[in-house]
Order: structure tokens, then C-alpha cells, then sequence
């Protein structure tokens, strides 16, 4: 009985991983969208939501951990086809897992270029506003407003 409770605990624990890791999934896909328009308001809630995900799964994954040591043959299931559900949603969430670390480095792509962009929209600015003031500097100061006064 006491093999039934256990298996019972890891499949509601599966369930729950698998659940948090299809949120954080979808998240993700939403970041990198968000990068691409490069709305940073939207992309921080992200970053905050991802956050609260990623500390969720890390508290199943250590409750996950005591069945790690677990020979999975050996384990006592009230019916196959829990065994085989329980072993699909593990699958899945390692699928979604590389899926997230793929459209991450997707993200941080799309982020370092649109940093570059603005960067190099920065230094042309720059460059221009520059130039712009070594002219006047070298043109003499201008007359500010217009002169009234008789010779």
C-alpha cells in the first residue's frame, strides 16, 4: 500500500512539474516576441512571471528528488497506464525544457542585437550632435536675436 502512496505522490508531483514547465514554456515563446517589438515593460513582467516559475519547479524538483533513487521497474502502479502517463509527462518536460533553453538563446540573440542597434544609433547620434557644435564653434558666435540698436 505504502509503494501505491508513493507512486500516487510522484505522479501528482509530475503533474505539477509538467504543468509549471508548460507555463514557463509559453512564457518564453511570449519573451522572445516581446524582445522582437522591443517592448522592455511587458518583457520585465516576463522576467518576473519566469522567476516565480523557475522557483516553483525547483521546489518539485526537490521533492521529486527522494524517487531518484528509485529503480523505476520496481515501482508499484494502481494501473500501467499510470506508469506510462507518468513516464510521458517526464518526457515532456525534458522536450520542453530543450525547447526553452533553445528559444532562450533565441531571446538573448535577439537581445544583444537589438543592443548593438541601439548602440550604434547612440554613436551616430553622438557623432552628429558633435559635429553639429564644432561647426558653430567654428563659424563664430552668432547673433542671438536681432539687433535694434543705430550705428
Amino acid at each position: 500500500m505504502q509503494n501505491l502512496i508513493n507512486t500516487d505522490r510522484l505522479a501528482e508531483l509530475m503533474k505539477k512539474k509538467h504543468d509549471i514547465m508548460s507555463q514557463l514554456h509559453e512564457l518564453v515563446r511570449q519573451q522572445v516576441d516581446h524582445i522582437r517589438e522591443g517592448d522592455m515593460s511587458r518583457l520585465m513582467t516576463i522576467f518576473a512571471a519566469k522567476q516565480k516559475l523557475i522557483t516553483q519547479v525547483q521546489y518539485v524538483e526537490r521533492q521529486l528528488d527522494p524517487f531518484r533513487d528509485q529503480d523505476p521497474e520496481r515501482r508499484e502502479w494502481r494501473e500501467s497506464k499510470d506508469r506510462q502517463h507518468v513516464a510521458k509527462m517526464a518526457e515532456r518536460c525534458q522536450v520542453m525544457l530543450a525547447e526553452i533553453k533553445m528559444i532562450e538563446k533565441q531571446g538573448e540573440t535577439e537581445l544583444v542585437r537589438r543592443r548593438d542597434e541601439v548602440d550604434q544609433r547612440l554613436r551616430h547620434a553622438t557623432n552628429a550632435s558633435e559635429a553639429r557644435h564644432a561647426y558653430i564653434q567654428s563659424t563664430g558666435p552668432r547673433p542671438v536675436g536681432l539687433d535694434l540698436t543705430s550705428e
